[in-house]
């Protein structure tokens, strides 16, 4: 719902309540029955559009390899273990200021966008999916990343997460998100990155967590700082 709303945009959304209340007042009414009144009042395709979000399972993960000012998209299911296996065509609201286009309704795409606004997919996260993009794209997100609003951090950052999880990011491009952001100071974002540190912990061997306290050490200092030990 939360995507729906901002896929119609706040007014719209409310216009639609408004008409679904009054259209059923004192009646029975169907799940149909709200799209059809939030479709009326956006002109936008809501039946269609939500079909596959409360039918199909699991959701989908979004690709994005970013060249100049060429943009290609590809979606599939995301697989907690990184697999590939059939899944339908969701239309995915890509919430992006550099974008002309607002949805991916294929399986794959190619677009130009705006090289002069900071190019982010799913902008508030309030889209139910995940976004990986290239390698090289994730530098650059890391040199803005403190640009950001807090929701954007914590959407970079646990979809960052899930992607290594799965095996389908590099541990690298996860650190080198987390290390500007020594002097964050949003407790939600620091639940991230203790989850990050965590995982390191728990999976790799003596060498390589005596190799990381230095790292932790860095980011960690300027909220000793500010917070105290005690």
């Amino acid at each position: 719902i939360h995507m729906l709303h901002d896929y119609l945009g706040k007014d719209k959304f409310k216009e639609g309540l408004r008409l679904y209340l009054k259209r059923h007042v004192y009646s029975n009414s169907t799940t149909q029955d709200l799209w059809a009144s939030l479709e009326d009042s956006s002109r936008k395709p809501v039946k269609k559009f939500m079909s596959t979000w409360t039918t199909a399972n699991g959701f989908p993960l979004v690709e994005a390899d970013i060249k100049g000012n060429n943009l290609k998209l590809s979606q599939r299911r995301f697989i907690a273990n990184g697999s590939i296996v059939e899944a339908p065509v969701w239309p995915i609201p890509l919430n992006s200021n550099a974008l002309k286009d607002d949805v991916l309704r294929s399986k794959k795409a190619e677009l130009a966008f705006d090289t002069h606004n900071k190019f982010l997919l799913n902008k508030g996260h309030s889209g139910f999916y995940i976004t990986k993009y290239s390698d090289s794209y994730y530098k650059d997100i890391a040199s803005t990343i403190n640009s950001f609003t807090e929701r954007d951090k914590l959407g970079i950052l646990s979809d960052a997460l899930a992607l290594n999880r799965a095996n389908l990011l590099d541990i690298n491009n996860l650190f080198n998100l987390i290390e500007p952001l020594s002097a964050e100071t949003s407790a939600p974002v620091w639940d991230i990155i203790t989850l990050v540190f965590g995982d390191v912990r728990r999976i790799m061997g003596r060498e390589v967590k005596e190799q990381l306290k230095p790292f932790i050490r860095r980011l960690t200092l300027e909220q000793v700082k500010r917070l105290g030990f005690e």
